[in-house]
């Protein structure tokens, strides 16, 4: 009967020869340069058994893949060139013109606007859509929107105002709204 030694058959160890030959042998085993010493670095489990999946599977990536533009082919100064193109393209896509810059606008007092109003205290009460303010009419309401002029706002009607203008002209209508809802009649 032949000889063991340390408890084993010699056959049944595995030689870093009969790695080379066997058709079986492991791709990283041809790569890691020793065996368990190149898989003991990167942090794979042991080959004993490990949690889940296969008893040989690799462990994940760390890092993201390299992406073939940047490979080790190219110089350090291809790859930085590269890059700095790539970083004033995206400057240039993001740069956005500023807006036109326009001056205040001056209030839109027109002579028309003058005449269907009533001047008091140096300001000047009109109707939104400066109906005359002595006109008479029928008071079915307004249909269309009119904006603002520049320059004008809506009124707040005290009682000096009231007694001055709201009270003295009908403006073509029978209610003169005022600033924060309140409502007169004409």
């Amino acid at each position: 009967m032949p000889a063991r030694r340390g408890g084993r058959d010699s056959r049944s160890r595995r030689s870093p020869s009969y790695r080379r030959r066997s058709p079986s042998y492991r791709r990283d085993d041809r790569r890691g340069g020793g065996g368990d010493r190149g898989r003991s670095r990167r942090g794979s489990r042991s080959r004993s058994g490990g949690r889940g999946g296969s008893r040989y599977s690799p462990p994940p990536r760390r890092t993201p893949p390299r992406d073939r533009r940047f490979s080790r082919s190219r110089s350090r100064r291809e790859r930085e060139a590269q890059k700095r193109r790539e970083a004033e393209k995206k400057k240039m896509e993001k740069r956005i013109p500023p807006p036109a810059v326009r001056g205040p606008d001056k209030p839109q007092i027109t002579e028309e606007h003058k005449a269907n109003s009533v001047e008091f205290n140096g300001r000047y009460y009109a109707t939104i859509d400066f109906t005359p303010p002595n006109s008479g009419g029928d008071s079915a309401g307004q249909k269309a929107r009119i904006q603002m002029p520049y320059g004008w706002e809506v009124a707040d009607i005290t009682d000096d105002v009231r007694d001055a203008v709201v009270k003295l002209y009908t403006f073509g209508t029978d209610l003169v709204v005022g600033e924060g809802g309140k409502a007169f009649h004409t």
